[in-house]
């Protein structure tokens, strides 16, 4: 935490900026918010996950899981941890097309304590349709598909909502009442035997709406998230990889069990901090904006113009690679929530935001941005074009939440590789003619490619220019997300006996991020002038990749850098 405070106090004297708090991604791991960009039950898979309390302090948190395709929340609640104390639970499958939740660790939770993992499958904590299917007025339905199997994969977020030291009158009833039988945070507290002192209390003080949270203090951090899918019929466990935020709040935004806050739209104050070394001259340039809307601050950070990563489809190890590419916040930016009553649904754009270019519509249950793919082997050879499933078209989508990708090779001399592994093709269900649920295919159509890496870039259009309040504006879209294989060798020889030996492993994806400043053009004065980017920044602001401009503006004529007409 001294680092952070050092380092905001470091980019508040060279910025002047107005706070010495701004949401940044943290460098350790450790931080208040979190987003796992993966959980499924898909495909005979289990996703475990655990969250862990560094600090002295007790801590008040927010889990919500939020469903694939138009990030609706299938479930929220509270967990309360005390010093040094550790979460852990499994989602599942519940037996009946959805997914559950359950866990055995002793920690609190409220509203109340999860089923344990022994409890018979259909026995969890289900995950709820009633934020999709329009049971609820507040959440009409979105034409994503209303059965709970549109629950089983998805992706979740972690908020800490308050801080708090050693004080027993809080997080309890209001102060002086029913002091005798209330102990405050002691009920979180773990006893020699490992358990906490009361769970119950908590859940009586917030089913009582008599839960004290006067003395509670801002988010402080020292968390940290852990995620894997494992798959126990084949032995196999993929990490996930958790994206980690310093300094989200700096105020308490401690919610109720089952209210939609807090989220990234209560980001505050408003302000991002984003570190980058510019690519032309290796400068470390701190970016500190103010945004207009919370939620801007948090896709600053995530802003990637192009996102890569390995692949591997070779037949001699029945090699299989899977991506997974989440777009956390985008729900705030196309998910309309008047419902179809609106009367010009089809047609009306108002509550599209940039930097997306569609909204959730209705009656496709998608919302799609397209990429531009770039493909090399290990071996340096480069194709420019691919196919993509369905054939025929010339860029991919990605047009969920969560998406996941599998790659597949049908050329190859030695047998044709079709990924699947995380069973993101099961279910799929119809609406209005199209295919909901079934994930999209990277098919490479060149026997050379067995291996190597690739990069969706996501330069399509000028909607995926982000703009802050002045001049500056960061390029692509906020993605996150990993890339998993699985490898086999059928040779394996031990005490005589041949075996079958599964591999898998997982890495976070890497991403390319650029941020158009024509503030740059005096610190890039005598620098390479020749550099495309720097004639630019000099002598009429930044450049936009494809020949776009910024947002609203038109775009500029094709192979032409120029955006002096339209800015």
């Amino acid at each position: 935490m001294m680092k952070k405070k050092v380092l905001s106090a470091a980019v508040l004297l060279a910025t002047t900026a107005g706070s010495a708090q701004a949401i940044n991604l943290s460098q350790t791991g450790m931080g208040e918010a979190f987003v796992s960009p993966f959980y499924t039950v898909r495909g005979g898979n289990t996703t475990l996950l655990s969250i862990t309390n560094t600090t002295d302090e007790y801590k008040a948190l927010k889990i919500r899981f939020r469903e694939a395709r138009n990030s609706r929340e299938v479930l929220d609640f509270n967990i309360y941890l005390s010093p040094h104390d550790v979460w852990t639970a499994a989602v599942r499958d519940n037996g009946d097309g959805g997914a559950e939740i359950v866990s055995n660790d002793e920690s609190c939770v409220a509203p109340r304590q999860l089923p344990r993992i022994n409890a018979p499958i259909g026995s969890g904590e289900l995950f709820r349709t009633a934020g999709f299917d329009g049971t609820l007025s507040n959440w009409p339905y979105d034409g994503g598909g209303k059965g709970s199997e549109r629950t089983r994969e998805g992706y979740f977020e972690l908020f800490e909502m308050a801080s708090l030291p050693n004080r027993s009158d809080a997080w309890d009833y209001g102060k002086g009442e029913a002091a005798a039988t209330q102990d405050g945070i002691n009920d979180a507290l773990h006893d020699d035997n490992g358990k906490p002192n009361s769970c119950p209390g908590i859940h009586r003080a917030w089913a009582d709406d008599r839960f004290n949270r006067d003395d509670d203090q801002q988010p402080t951090g020292g968390i940290f998230v852990n995620s894997m899918v494992i798959h126990p019929a084949s032995g196999i466990a993929i990490d996930v990889p958790v994206t980690a935020f310093e300094a989200y709040a700096d105020i308490p935004v401690h919610a109720a069990p089952g209210s939609i806050d807090p989220s990234f739209a209560d980001t505050q104050p408003e302000q991002s901090v984003v570190h980058l070394n510019t690519h032309w001259d290796q400068q470390a340039v701190t970016y500190w904006d103010l945004w207009t809307q919370p939620e801007d601050a948090v896709t600053a950070l995530l802003q990637t113009w192009q996102i890569s990563n390995e692949f591997t489809l070779n037949p001699l190890t029945n090699g299989q690679t899977t991506w997974v590419v989440t777009l956390p916040v985008k729900h705030h930016y196309t998910d309309d929530l008047r419902g179809l009553a609106t009367a010009q649904l089809f047609n009306d754009h108002t509550y599209l935001k940039p930097p997306f270019s569609q909204e959730f519509q209705y009656y496709r249950g998608q919302s799609c941005e397209s990429y531009t793919l770039l493909q090399y082997n290990r071996e340096e050879f480069t194709k420019n074009t691919a196919d993509f499933s369905p054939s025929g078209s010339e860029k991919g989508s990605l047009c969920y939440e969560t998406n996941v990708v599998n790659f597949a090779n049908r050329l190859l001399s030695d047998g044709e590789i079709e990924s699947n592994l995380f069973g993101s093709d099961e279910l799929p269900v119809q609406v209005g003619g199209q295919s909901i649920g079934a994930h999209s295919t990277v098919a490479l159509t060149d026997a050379r490619f067995k291996s190597g890496w690739v990069g969706f870039q996501f330069t399509e259009a000028h909607q995926h220019l982000l703009n802050d309040s002045g001049t500056r504006a960061y390029i692509g879209l906020p993605a996150i997300g990993f890339r998993a294989s699985n490898v086999a060798n059928g040779s394996l020889v031990v005490d005589g006996e041949q075996m079958l030996a599964n591999y898998a492993f997982s890495s976070e994806h890497v991403y390319n991020k650029n941020v158009l400043n024509p503030d740059d053009a005096e610190r890039l004065d005598g620098r390479r002038d020749d550099h495309e980017e720097v004639k630019n920044a000099k002598n009429q602001g930044p450049v936009l990749p494809n020949g776009f401009c910024q947002y609203g503006a038109a775009t500029a004529a094709e192979g032409s850098t120029d955006c002096s007409s339209s800015l």
